[in-house]
């Protein structure tokens, strides 16, 4: 399982490099908090209708003990998509590195 840092994730981001980050989460929890610019998908017709198999795919959830984004990993794998990596960090590496987070929860101030 290949995987990236918070900091090469961040370093990717401002850079705008194509990639698309999805958080495996439930859709209330995505709602809640997550890292900005990512989409929400955990099952196989999200995959389908939102990821093409040439994308840059990097999946996270929660924190390195949330097993969502590997199951996620290893279903986009199985689904043929080559170019997976997972941010095992998850929001709360994201958040302690003090990184902007988004969603219903967080403080915009």
């Amino acid at each position: 399982m290949k995987q990236i840092s918070a900091n090469e994730l961040k370093a990717r981001i401002d850079a705008g490099e194509k990639i698309k980050l999805v958080n495996a989460m439930e859709e209330n929890k995505f709602r809640a908090k997550h890292i900005p610019g990512s989409l929400n998908i955990y099952d196989r017709p999200g995959i389908q209708a939102s990821l093409s198999k040439s994308d840059d795919i990097i999946v996270y959830c929660t924190d390195k003990a949330c097993n969502k984004s590997i199951l996620l990993y290893y279903l986009l794998d199985a689904m043929g998509y080559k170019n997976i990596c997972r941010f095992a960090g998850g929001l709360v590496e994201w958040e302690n590195c003090g990184y902007k987070l988004d969603g219903e929860v967080v403080n915009q101030s």
